[in-house]
C-alpha cells in the first residue's frame, strides 16, 4: 500500500472525528484504537487455528467498525478478505489479510498523528 492510498483511506474518518465534541471524539478513539489492537490479534490467531469461521465472524466486525468510522480502505480491504474465507478461497484471503495489517498500522498511526493525547 502506498502513501497516498494510506492518506485517502484515512481522511473521511479523521474528519468525521474532527466534527465530534471533545468528549466523544475521545472516546470514539480509544474504542477504535482498542479494536484495531485486539482484533487483528484475534484475527490472526483464528487463521493460524484454520478457524476461518471465527476469522469471518472477527473480520466481519472489524469491516462494521472501520465502516462506521469512514475508515473506506480499511473496511474494504476487511470485506474482500471476509468473503473470499466465506467462498473459501483461503489463498485468497491471506493476500488480503497482508493488505488488511498494513491498513491496520496506517489507520493507527493515523489516528497516533492526529489525536496523540486520546487514549
Amino acid at each position: 500500500m502506498n502513501e497516498s492510498m494510506s492518506v485517502a483511506g484515512t481522511a473521511a474518518m479523521l474528519q468525521l472525528l474532527g466534527m465530534l465534541p471533545p468528549a466523544s471524539r475521545r472516546e470514539m478513539v480509544r474504542m477504535y484504537r482498542a479494536m484495531l489492537i485486539a482484533r487483528p490479534d484475534e484475527i490472526a490467531d483464528a487463521l493460524a487455528r484454520n478457524d476461518d469461521p471465527c476469522a469471518i465472524a472477527l473480520a466481519h466486525q472489524v469491516a462494521g467498525s472501520a465502516g462506521m468510522m469512514q475508515d473506506s480502505l480499511l473496511s474494504a480491504q476487511v470485506r474482500s478478505m471476509e468473503h473470499a474465507l466465506c467462498e473459501g478461497r483461503r489463498a485468497d484471503a491471506l493476500v488480503q489479510w497482508a493488505l488488511v495489517l498494513g491498513s491496520v498500522a496506517a489507520t493507527r498511526a493515523a489516528l497516533d498523528e492526529a489525536f496523540p493525547d486520546s487514549p
